[in-house]
């Protein structure tokens, strides 16, 4: 279903006929069907809310309108009727504003079918408007959503007032008017004006008349346009700026023209006038007139948008009278001298004709614009120059249809005047450098060759040097650039500046008693810019510095002799402020100086000292007879940092040196002690810091009491210093405590005499680790943290630590953190967790520190052969669904590395069996068995059993774990009181008196070197030397 667009039209007697319409229709008696209801049935919500609602002022009305949107396509309810309100309001109104409301179904428009009331909307009250969608479903209306438009203020024509200033000035090269007026004149009790209209026509006074003839109407040629009578303004020709050139006249005859404000209602209605020679005389006031004559000889023209040099401009060239017409095909040919500057190409949507007949009625209506077809460029001798620029822009056939008169004739006809406009989108800019240069053009037909037609010189054009400035108005010390444009490349260009109070210089004035105040040299593009500082007494206070510039030749921006065209800047010296130091520390005193006020300026004397926008001083002081002043104050303690200083109603810039405050360390856990230092701040007996005046982040900090004096405060020495100790931890245990959140934090100290200053400090971020982070059912693992608050005998009591672990069988821990910050427990994994888990440990502060971490448990299970055994024994792994062909890195037996020598490595099924693996000396107890494969973990449980005490094992075999490392071992018998031993050498061997060990006795073994992690009857042992001394006592 398509979109529909409604229309309303609000109007005086619209809103009673809306409230009677809605009454019927809530009664049930009006009935309003629309073919966009047919699904409304279906639908018990409200209809999307209506799009685009546009609202356009008429004369005591307002015209509505909207766009309903009907989304059947996508399942969504239509709307039958529209909700239409309005409110007369200059702001948007509150939402219990009250709006006059109508209700109406299948709404387009409604005016014609509504008697007249006194109700509604008036012109000139602003007004804000609201549509919203509605329909039926049941006996209930859903409305949707309303979109509002506003605020809108009805319209009516302009009343009492006039075109103010109305002058006609021929152009330069004949028949052409140019009007200019400024704006309107007189009360305006009507409409806003936003269009003028004018009406021209030959005058019935000579221009040779030289006294006042009597004025006879019917001498007048008649109004054009034609159909601009007096009764009808609008009628006339319609523009929206304050200018308009009427082409196509006839050169040495007087004009009369009208000028008339209106808007889209209408316009103030033209009314009879008189004229006298060279003059306009409004009779009754109703609209300005003027008349005009065009002087120039010839009926060709041509135009250029600006006179400054290197401008992007407009070109326009008149061809008046033609003498023949101009089939398709034709060209117009402009010459421009070869210092204009021309792109390479031109976008023939950059250039268009315009047809007009100011005689006989044609085919090609009057002011009718025709697009160019194509635009060439060249460069051929037109003035003397091998480079001159030759623009040809051929005639577009302006009749297609051929279905008139005109077929055959597809051109401009004989007798009319043809205008070329090449607009400043075109590119095409002045010469850079100031002076005169020629233009000319041809008319050529569809066989004739470019550059061969019969050349039109049209005279020259001028271009002016100018200058312009960066600022107009800026204060002493301002780096000011004048840039120039016009002038001769390759010379010097200099700058001066003239104050005078007197009439206004010319150019010639500024440069003979001026100061030159800068200098630079012109560049190949003919601009200069040049740089200098604003500096007293070459510029004064107020507007009267004039500045101008001149080159190396001579030339100055005087506009060639020409008044009018001279470009004389004025610069504004401005008042300002100084200060002295502009850096200072605080209780300095700074002095403020001002400069270039007018004399005894009693507004600036009032004005406040603000630093910071805080009050120093109700006012500045007087400004003296020599536009000065000064004033003193000394840095407050608050102030710190670069700040804006206000004094005379002007501003500048302060750095503030603040208190200096440095803390013992950049970094503490809370709870910790910490020194405090203060140094520049309020000096003199008896200044001190409250110790609610040590914050952090605006919380009071614990104050230790040694640093506190009876009153409970601490001092301040005469030069300003302190020192205290300061318990990183908030005096309010029961308040906020920023300690708790990690991060940089500001300790801020503020002094009785309101001096303060302040420091950063890092709180480290709390963690929890756990060791080990893979573990099986009932391993051991050890849950750490580190940065938590710490234990401080100095301090208060650090809060408790809460851990909970969930691994099937939740768990509660707490703990206490040590003077460093640290705490652990230990937990037991429980036999209950599920295989494989992600399981997670909360450690906790409070609410506000809150660390989890998880441990793993494996989804890989160990087959273990045989489950259990003493230490020493030798078991089989088998594990599968691991990564295939890859090697075991590790196996480990309660965190000990018992992976046999060998290599490893899995089956293309990811199979493993990994035998010979030795239980090592553990006490008796289940403990998990870890095999990484490419970093993929399995786990299983083995039991290890208690030793079997008092058996015996031969010597050589118990102690050949040790190698070559293995020099003696020595027993002593402690009942018969002797000495056995045995010597590894093969020439000891029959000498040897220990031949065993038994599990239990103590022996002496004697080493060459360390030995770690040696498996001694089951159990690991590391075996030492110390200074020399390789005797390690071993309990078989």
């Amino acid at each position: 279903m398509r979109n529909k667009t409604r229309k309303f039209i609000w109007s005086a007697p619209l809103v009673a006929a809306l409230a009677i319409i809605g009454a019927l229709t809530l009664a049930g008696v009006l009935l309003m069907p629309n073919a966009d209801t047919a699904q409304a049935d279906e639908f018990n919500v409200a209809p999307a809310a209506p799009a685009n609602v546009n609202v356009e002022p008429g004369d005591d009305s307002l015209v509505v309108t909207w766009t309903g949107l009907n989304p059947s396509d996508q399942g969504l309810p239509t709307a039958n009727a529209w909700n239409v309100e309005v409110i007369e309001s200059e702001t948007p109104p509150a939402d219990d504003a009250t709006w006059t409301v109508s209700e109406v179904s299948g709404l387009t428009t409604l005016t014609d079918t509504l008697t007249e009331t006194d109700d509604g909307v008036s012109n000139g009250n602003s007004y804000y408007v609201r549509v919203a969608a509605a329909n039926d479903t049941g006996t209930d209306r859903g409305v949707g959503a309303y979109t509002m438009s506003g605020p809108h203020v009805p319209n009516v024509a302009p009343a009492g007032v006039t075109a103010d200033s109305v002058e006609a000035e021929a152009g330069t090269f004949g028949s052409t008017l140019t009007v200019e007026w400024d704006g309107t004149t007189g009360t305006n009790t009507g409409g806003d004006v936003d269009r003028y209209y004018v009406r021209y026509r030959t005058s019935a006074i000579a221009a040779d008349d030289t006294v006042t003839p009597a004025i006879v109407e019917a001498d007048a040629g008649a109004w054009v346009p034609e159909d601009a009578l007096d009764a009808t303004p609008t009628e006339g020709m319609e523009v929206t700026e304050e200018m308009v050139t009427i082409t196509g006249l006839d050169a040495g005859t007087m004009y009369d023209v009208q000028v008339t404000p209106g808007n889209a209602v209408g316009a103030v209605a033209f009314t009879t006038w008189a004229v006298a020679p060279g003059t306009a005389v409004a009779v009754g006031g109703a609209q300005a007139t003027t008349a005009a004559t065009i002087s120039t000889p010839g009926t060709d023209a041509f135009s250029d948008s600006s006179t400054s040099s290197g401008a992007g401009v407009e070109l326009k060239l008149t061809i008046g009278n033609l003498e023949e017409n101009m089939v398709a095909g034709s060209s117009v040919e402009l010459y421009l001298e070869d210092d204009f500057r021309v792109p390479d190409s031109i976008d023939r949507g950059d250039v268009y004709f315009i047809v007009t007949n100011p005689t006989t009625p044609t085919t090609n209506d009057g002011g009718r614009v025709y697009p160019t077809t194509a635009v060439g460029i060249d460069d051929d001798d037109h003035f003397g120059g091998d480079d001159d620029w030759s623009i040809q822009v051929f005639i577009p056939d302006m009749d297609t249809s051929d279905q008139d008169a005109a077929a055959g004739f597809n051109g401009p006809v004989a007798g009319q005047t043809l205008t070329l406009v090449i607009t400043e989108d075109a590119g095409i800019k002045n010469p850079t450098e100031a002076g005169t240069h020629s233009v000319g053009y041809a008319v050529l037909g569809p066989d004739d060759d470019a550059n061969d037609g019969p050349q039109t010189t049209l005279g020259t054009v001028p271009t002016y040097a100018k200058i312009s400035l960066s600022d107009e108005d800026n204060s002493r010390g301002y780096e000011l650039t004048v840039t120039g444009s016009g002038f001769n490349n390759g010379t010097s260009a200099g700058v001066y500046v003239l104050h005078t109070t007197g009439a206004a210089p010319s150019c010639a004035d500024v440069i003979r008693n001026g100061t030159r105040v800068g200098a630079g040299t012109v560049g190949s593009d003919d601009k200069v810019a040049i740089t200098f500082e604003v500096t007293v007494p070459t510029f004064m206070p107020g507007n009267d510095n004039y500045i101008c510039m001149a080159d190396g030749e001579g030339r100055l921006a005087d506009g060639e002799g020409d008044p009018t065209k001279e470009d004389v800047e004025q610069f504004e010296l401005e008042p300002s402020i100084s200060i002295s130091p502009k850096t200072a520390n605080v209780g300095d005193t700074v002095t403020i100086f001002a400069q270039d006020f007018p004399a005894n300026d009693t507004g600036a004397a009032a004005e406040p000292v603000l630093l910071a926008s805080r009050t120093i001083s109700t006012s500045s002081g007087p400004i003296g007879r020599d536009g000065s002043g000064t004033t003193t104050f000394s840095v407050p303690g608050w102030a710190e940092g670069t700040l804006r200083l206000d004094a005379w109603g002007e501003d500048t810039k302060l750095t503030v040196i603040g208190s200096k405050l440095s803390i013992s360390k950049s970094s503490a856990l809370p709870n910790e002690l910490i020194t405090v230092t203060g140094d520049g701040f309020g000096t003199g007996t008896g200044n001190y810091v409250d110790a609610a005046r040590v914050t952090i982040d605006g919380v009071p900090l614990e104050v230790h009491e040694d640093s506190l004096n009876r009153d409970g405060e601490i001092d301040v020495s005469n030069s300003g210093q302190f020192v205290a100790t300061v318990v990183l931890w908030p005096e309010d245990v029961d308040g906020t405590n920023p300690t708790l959140t990690a991060g940089v934090h500001t300790i801020k100290v503020v002094d009785s005499l309101g001096f303060s200053g302040s420091a950063t400090i890092t709180v480290p971020e709390p963690t929890v680790t756990l060791t080990p982070t893979i573990a099986g059912p009932r391993d051991v693992i050890t849950i750490a943290g580190e940065n938590w608050p710490v234990d401080n005998i100095e301090g208060s009591t650090p809060p408790t630590v809460n851990i909970a672990v969930d691994d099937g069988r939740p768990r509660e821990y707490s703990a206490l953190p040590d003077s460093a910050g640290r705490w652990f427990v230990e937990h037991r994994v429980s036999s209950a967790v599920a295989i494989p888990s992600t399981n997670r440990v909360t450690a906790s502060v409070g609410s506000e520190i809150v660390k989890v971490t998880t441990f793993e448990v494996p989804a890989a299970i160990i087959e273990v052969t045989p489950g259990s055994g003493q230490p020493g024994a030798a078991i089989t792994l088998m594990v599968d669904k691991m990564p295939v062909y890859a090697a075991v890195d590790s196996i480990q037996i309660a965190g000990r590395d018992v992976l046999p020598v060998g290599n490893f490595s899995t089956d293309r099924t990811g199979s493993v069996t990994v035998e010979g693996v030795v239980l090592p000396g553990l006490d008796p107890g289940t403990y998990s068995v870890l095999m990484d494969i490419d970093g993929t973990v399995a786990i299983g449980s083995v039991e290890v059993l208690a030793e079997v005490v008092g058996t015996d094992t031969a010597i050589a075999d118990a102690l050949a774990p040790l190698g070559d490392s293995l020099v003696a071992a020595f027993y002593f018998d402690n009942i018969s009181k002797g000495w056995s031993f045995y010597d590894p050498r093969p020439e000891f061997a029959e000498l040897n008196t220990l031949t065993s060990l038994i599990s239990g006795e103590a022996y002496w073994v004697l080493v060459s070197g360390d030995v770690d992690d040696v498996v001694l009857n089951n159990k690991s042992r590391t075996l030492t030397c110390s200074g020399g001394d390789c005797w390690n006592l071993v309990i078989w």
